[in-house]
């Protein structure tokens, strides 16, 4: 059976698909109770008649029921499909009740499709119209929540909806067109939290699920398009970098976003871009890389290297105290003779340390693979 864009099978592989990942197992259980006496009478032939119906629907909802369980574990634990899939049904009864319990059990998995030259494919036409009727829906609701945002302000309706929209999104992987507007709503919502600080970000954890179920790619350009736009504005950008609750917006989206994607995005971005946006998600260990991310590694590396960075160059305290700057062709300049300096680009050497951070981890993420696979 087929959930949305989840896969669900009996077998231990799915044809026109290659495991990447192995998850983990995953397990449910429904149960339904029903009066033995009213929906089985002592006569037999009427078990093969409207009572067997009833009995057989009752089995089908809470097998449904127990499938849907594994589909949002599967989702909550970052698997796009399930394999393995084994249900039983017991009867528990007592006296004159009868409880019917389904237990489902399966493997979590992440896979791909398998691509060729001439490879067929083929996509339900229900299931393209229910997402794109879902998306409308996603949408419309993002644009009230935004229209309040955008005023300063947010009422306990608005996060409720907030949370809404992001379970919708978490429970329906396929979903899309909906990125630039949800993005933008978050991005928002985040920015009210540096003048409420008292204020628990309990959407938190809906937020990571959204944000983890959703196109990787197309939730990462939404939001580098965003922070694009911000980087031109310095104080907002600025603000950003002080803001927990955007910290861990970086956190969660690091984890799944392309590396080749960050790379486009890198090449025309300003430092300020780099510093706020760029660099925590280069900070942030992915979920799972994949042999695009492998090859993008080291012409992000040539690219950080490029510019404002020195093999030679030792921070001390003197120069962290004297704020010293770094210019882009990696000389350090003291701050009484920046203005002396011919080059007068530079950055600070807290972003310059930042920075460093971002090219050791990358190299040795790249080392590891490299071994390793």
């Amino acid at each position: 059976m087929k959930n949305e864009s989840i896969l669900v099978s009996t077998t231990s592989t799915l044809e026109g698909y290659r495991i990447i990942r192995y998850i983990g197992y995953i397990d449910a259980t429904s149960n339904i109770g029903t009066s033995f006496i009213a929906e089985f009478s002592a006569d037999a032939s009427d078990l093969f008649g409207d009572k067997s119906y009833i009995l057989n629907n009752k089995i089908i909802r809470i097998k449904e029921d127990a499938i849907r369980q594994l589909i949002r574990k599967c989702i909550k634990l970052g698997g796009n499909a399930i394999v393995g899939l084994q249900i039983d049904v017991d009867e528990i009864s007592s006296k004159q009740r009868m409880s019917l319990m389904v237990s489902a059990s399966a493997t979590a998995v992440r896979v791909v499709k398998k691509t060729s030259k001439n490879e067929y494919w083929e996509m339900d036409g229900t299931t393209i119209k229910n997402l794109i009727e879902k998306s409308e829906v996603i949408k419309e609701i993002i644009h009230g929540i935004n229209s309040h945002l955008e005023a300063g302000k947010i009422n306990p309706e608005d996060e409720k909806n907030l949370k809404y929209v992001c379970e919708e999104i978490s429970l329906s992987p396929g979903v899309t067109g909906f990125e630039d507007a949800f993005i933008e709503c978050l991005m928002n919502y985040i920015s009210l939290f540096s003048f409420r600080e008292s204020q628990k970000f309990y959407l938190k954890e809906s937020i990571q699920d959204a944000v983890t179920t959703a196109n990787p790619e197309a939730i990462s350009i939404s939001f580098l398009k965003w922070m694009n736009i911000c980087s031109k504005d310095k104080k907002k950008i600025l603000t950003l970098r002080k803001n927990a609750h955007y910290l861990s917006l970086c956190s969660i989206i690091g984890k799944t976003v392309p590396l080749n994607t960050l790379l486009k995005c890198m090449e025309n971005a300003n430092e300020y871009m780099m510093t706020i946006a760029v660099y925590p998600l280069l900070l942030e260990f992915k979920e799972f890389y994949t042999n695009e991310d492998f090859k993008s590694i080291p012409e992000i590396l040539d690219h950080l290297k490029s510019k404002y960075y020195s093999k030679t160059i030792e921070i001390t305290e003197e120069f962290m105290k004297n704020d010293s700057r770094i210019c882009v062709d990696g000389t350090l300049v003291l701050k009484e003779k920046l203005i002396e300096s011919n080059n007068q680009e530079t950055i600070s050497l807290k972003t310059y340390k930042e920075k460093l951070k971002v090219i050791r981890h990358l190299e040795k993420v790249y080392d590891f693979i490299k071994i390793n696979v």
